[in-house]
């Protein structure tokens, strides 16, 4: 209690050495208050903390012994220390120095003299301002330089090997192949040649059954068997006894068996009595490919003065019911083969078969124009096979004569 009551010891002068930023050094003795100075030299401002309050520690003994034995206990020679940087450490301002942070600083030009220091007082007026610089963001960290990728030397490479090494080590797979390529080969030779036996024996069937049916009206079965022997007439090389005979027949038996549906003047009356939109798709589907036999006697051939000129064949087509046609057709055989190849003479007539290309309105001529397939036309020579399916035995020409 009596110590309380006796006045403190008196605070020793507390000296300063600060070096300013461009490394010139002030000397001075501390104050209560912090100083802010200039340096005499280049005028950068030093800033001087105030006098510490706290006791000065005593002097370490100036034994020799005493310093060098803790340095030789803490870092012993036979374990080096492995340096690291310090860790960071933020500092939080007291109140007062807040106020030094906030505020702002007086500095001083005129440094006072060292002999005989002097109090500083907390100025009133602030003289400069200063604003706290802002926190300098950490560097970047730089990219590590990789290390290049190290380029071994590649292997030697193993020259390919020959064709007979290739075939020395796949040996057995080659011979397996070569077994199978000439038995394969066997059957398919044993196959030909068993073909070719047969052939003759289709083809003679063909000559008598397929005629035969087709004389008797039974026009598929020609079809097919005389479709068979001209199939084997072929792969004999075309030389065989009565191959055009056979060829012929089976022509006209296809121009029978593929008859269309309904008469010429029955399809003409239909495209041009129905109804114009659906007539395209109803001839595809009913009478496109189909067949049609006639017996017109040739009225017109090609003039070679008249380019364009064509064949022409007396055969009138009328629609329309009642005892007057409301309009007329006719047969276009421009491009016919048939007639191109056996050049008929006018008036000339003999019954052939053809196949219906198209039937449609020409707008120049104001008619219905019957078109063929160019390659379709076949004469017809068997006289039986006409009488099997009726046909009668006067043309349209000799119908019309008195």
């Amino acid at each position: 209690m009596m110590q309380g009551w006796s006045a403190g010891p008196t605070s020793r002068p507390q000296s300063y050495s600060v070096a300013c930023a461009e490394g010139h050094r002030l000397q001075g003795q501390r104050t209560e208050g912090y100083q802010a100075l200039r340096c005499p030299t280049c005028g950068e401002g030093i800033f001087v903390l105030p006098r510490s309050p706290l006791p000065i520690p005593p002097a370490p003994a100036s034994s020799v012994r005493s310093k060098v034995a803790p340095i030789e206990e803490a870092y012993p020679e036979e374990e080096p220390l492995v340096l690291s940087d310090p860790p960071t450490q933020t500092t939080q301002l007291a109140p007062a120095d807040e106020d030094l942070a906030e505020g702002e600083i007086d500095w001083v030009d005129e440094i006072p003299p060292e002999t005989e220091p002097q109090p500083v007082l907390k100025p009133t007026h602030p003289v400069a301002k200063t604003k706290p610089k802002p926190a300098t963001p950490p560097p970047l960290a730089t990219k590590p330089n990789r290390p290049k990728p190290v380029v071994e030397p590649s292997a030697p490479v193993e020259p390919a090997p020959t064709l007979l090494e290739w075939a020395s080590a796949h040996r057995n797979a080659l011979l397996v192949m070569a077994v199978l390529i000439l038995v394969m080969g066997a059957i398919g030779v044993r196959l030909r040649r068993q073909r070719l036996q047969e052939l003759p024996g289709i083809a003679e069937a063909g000559r008598v059954d397929g005629i035969k049916s087709l004389d008797a009206g039974e026009f598929f079965a020609a079809k097919k068997l005389l479709g068979e022997a001209v199939n084997a007439i072929d792969s004999l090389g075309g030389t065989y006894e009565g191959a055009e005979e056979i060829r012929q027949s089976a022509l006209e038996a296809a121009i029978f068996a593929d008859l269309a549906p309904a008469g010429m003047d029955e399809i003409l009356e239909e495209a041009a009595t129905g109804d114009p939109d659906r007539w395209p798709a109803r001839f595809a589907a009913m009478y496109r490919g189909r067949s049609v036999i006639l017996d017109p006697p040739i009225s017109e051939v090609p003039d070679p003065a008249k380019p364009g000129s064509s064949y022409k064949v007396n055969y009138p087509l009328y629609f329309g019911r009642g005892p007057k046609p409301e309009g007329r057709g006719r047969i276009d055989l421009k491009g016919f083969r048939l007639f191109e190849l056996s050049q008929p003479k006018v008036d000339e007539q003999k019954p052939f078969g053809a196949r219906y290309a198209s039937v449609e309105f020409d707008v120049a001529s104001n008619q219905w124009v019957v078109t063929f397939e160019p390659n379709s036309g076949v004469y017809i020579t068997h006289a039986r096979a006409l009488e099997a399916i009726n046909w009668p035995t006067a043309g349209p020409a000799e119908e019309d004569s008195p």
